[in-house]
């Protein structure tokens, strides 16, 4: 029998809400399982809150390396867009009052006479 892997994103995922300090409770469940299981964690538990913000660099998705990338960590990226609400909808009304006036299409009809002679027209 051939061994086959399921890959879900969704099992194994452990998702936990303390009414502790992240690094008192991760560094106590640690030592729970450790005293338990005798499993060593040696620091593998890492606070997400710590992550670094990144900056947008306009351009970097067109890249073939970039695009390879993503399509392995895209599962483990989160996407924030902060903005202010009042600001947004300022700015689009402006873009929206200063588009260029839209006329409505025109459709012309010419008529012309031409003259064929021997040596065209």
């Amino acid at each position: 029998m051939a061994n086959e892997y399921l890959i879900n994103k969704s099992i194994n995922r452990l998702t936990v809400i303390a009414n502790e300090s992240y690094d008192d409770f991760a560094k106590a469940l640690q030592k729970e399982i450790e005293d338990d299981c005798g499993v060593s964690f040696a620091g593998r538990i890492k606070n997400k809150e710590k992550n670094p913000a990144i900056k947008y660099r306009k351009g970097f998705e067109l890249d073939e390396n970039f695009k390879d990338i993503w399509e392995r960590i895209k599962y483990k990226t989160t996407y924030r867009v902060s903005y202010d609400t009042e600001e947004l909808i300022k700015q689009a009304s402006h873009a929206v009052h200063t588009l260029p006036t839209i006329h409505a299409p025109e459709i012309r009809s010419e008529k012309t006479k031409l003259n064929m002679t021997s040596k065209g027209i």
